[in-house]
């Protein structure tokens, strides 16, 4: 005797999902993360290309593995830190969460603009590489 194990994916729009034998095993978000990865990477390449210092900060490194998680926490990751750090000449030190035309902050996102607010550091929430480019 041998099973069968039949697995299919079927994108939803922004959703995305794996369907079993047994029925649905997981639901997720995967191509607003692909479409955020994306503007967030020529955002990136923009700022570059005008001289501008920016580096992202690796807030999915540890993915769905908790271990990997807890240590990156350990080491000081914060969850809610914006996606992108530049060093905007004028500006200063900008930190820049990167969301779609659609795409909503968490609330630990929400929580951390409020925090840089009442530190008197700028914090952008650009959907754009437009939104983006206009800060420097």
């Amino acid at each position: 005797m041998f099973l069968l194990y039949i697995t299919v994916h079927i994108p939803l729009g922004m959703y995305s999902c794996t369907v079993t034998r047994c029925g649905v095993v997981s639901l997720w978000r995967k191509q607003i993360k692909h479409e955020e990865s994306k503007i967030q990477a020529e955002i990136v390449k923009a700022f570059q290309k005008a001289g501008v210092f920016i580096f992202s900060v690796p807030n999915e490194a540890a993915g769905g593995n908790q271990i990997r998680q807890g240590q990156m926490i350990t080491m000081g990751l914060k969850p809610g830190v914006s996606d992108l750090v530049a060093f905007i000449p004028g500006r200063g030190v900008t930190f820049i969460e990167v969301k779609t035309p659609t795409g909503k902050q968490s609330p630990a996102q929400v929580r951390f603009q409020e925090r840089c607010k009442d530190f008197g550091v700028e914090y952008h929430l650009v959907r754009s590489v437009k939104e983006a480019t206009e800060l420097i």
